[in-house]
């Protein structure tokens, strides 16, 4: 890899970084002296929730990390039930004051107030370790979302299916299914 001496900082974030990958960036900022921070966030909590603090980059490759400062994460069983055994997966909720109230699809959703509490069930399915690091395994509910109606469950041949539908060329259907199956998840207007 490249000398760059005047990088400091990598930070990442915007979706799950391969494992292997994490682990090159982690090693390279180690071996040049730089840091390289994880970042885990959704849009309902102003973008960032978690972080792994770069001395961990190396021994907790793959984890999105620990809380923000004032966040609080919790996991909960099929059952909504708070797990407090590491290693087993549940669903992520986050607690922070940073938690957006809800959405407005209208003027009159303006008025609703605080309808989250500062409370977010991200839907991603995760675990903790021992040391209470947290890392996503998955996503609880994989689908499309079609102007805000329908969801459809998404699966590689349905993402097919309903992209081909579309009036678009085949390359732009391609590319789009693609970009779809890490993220599954698409609003279309």
């Amino acid at each position: 890899m490249r000398k760059l001496p005047s990088l400091r900082t990598m930070t990442q974030a915007g979706g799950k970084l391969l494992p292997e990958l994490h682990k090159k960036f982690a090693e390279y900022a180690q071996r040049e002296r730089k840091r390289f921070i994880v970042m885990y966030g959704q849009s309902e909590a102003t973008a960032r929730m978690a972080w792994l603090p770069a001395d961990k980059a190396l021994e907790k490759c793959g984890a999105m990390g620990i809380a923000i400062p004032g966040g609080k994460f919790r996991l909960l069983d099929e059952k909504g039930q708070d797990i407090t055994t590491p290693n087993i997966v549940g669903e992520l909720l986050y607690e922070g004051r940073n938690v957006t109230m809800g959405y407005a699809e209208c003027c009159e959703d303006l008025t609703k107030g605080d309808e989250r509490g500062g409370i977010l069930l991200t839907g991603d399915m995760a675990k903790f370790d021992k040391d209470g690091f947290f890392y996503i395994v998955g996503r609880k509910n994989a689908f499309l979302k079609f102007s805000a109606i329908v969801s459809v469950l998404m699966r590689p041949n349905v993402c097919s299916r309903v992209i081909s539908t579309l009036n678009v060329p085949v390359q732009a259907r391609t590319m789009l299914c693609r970009s779809l199956l890490p993220r599954r998840r698409l609003l279309l207007k």
